[in-house]
């Protein structure tokens, strides 16, 4: 999961994506309380908080998209650790490690919050830097026969 999350952040740097609305055509343009957007979307999609009040609160401007049982955001610019902070407080500790390189920094939470929560934020050859978060619907396990 941790692969797909970081590919699909890389994949939004490299289409050139930006702040304006018109390069976001399938984005809807967010502001204010991302903190309470983050954990709502996050049990649309099955995830179990542990908390919701105290949280860390990011107040902003951001992108969303929400198809079937996935929510995207997307901020502009590096706020990898105020989401952490966010999920981690939210939903406990991570399972594993950030995985971390000179452009890029990938965590996630797996099936065992109820979803399926990535972070990644990644840095562009031209120097922009986005954050972007992926929830999804944890898949059911097959039925044994």
């Amino acid at each position: 999961m941790k692969n797909v999350a970081i590919s699909f952040g890389v994949a939004l740097v490299i289409c050139g994506c930006s702040k304006a609305d018109d390069e976001w055509p399938e984005y809807t343009a967010r502001s204010g309380d991302l903190t309470g957007f983050i954990v709502e979307s996050a049990i649309k999609v099955g995830a179990r908080p542990r908390a919701t009040n105290g949280l860390p609160q990011i107040n902003g401007d951001w992108h969303f998209k929400n198809t079937n049982d996935r929510i995207q955001v997307v901020l502009t610019g590096n706020h990898f650790q105020e989401v952490q902070s966010i999920l981690t407080n939210a939903f406990g500790p991570l399972p594993q490690p950030a995985t971390k390189s000179e452009r890029s920094i990938g965590a996630s939470l797996g099936p065992e919050v109820g979803a399926n929560i990535s972070i990644t934020w990644d840095k562009t050859t031209d120097d922009k830097e986005y954050t972007t978060l992926v929830m999804t619907r944890a898949q059911s396990p097959p039925k044994a026969p």
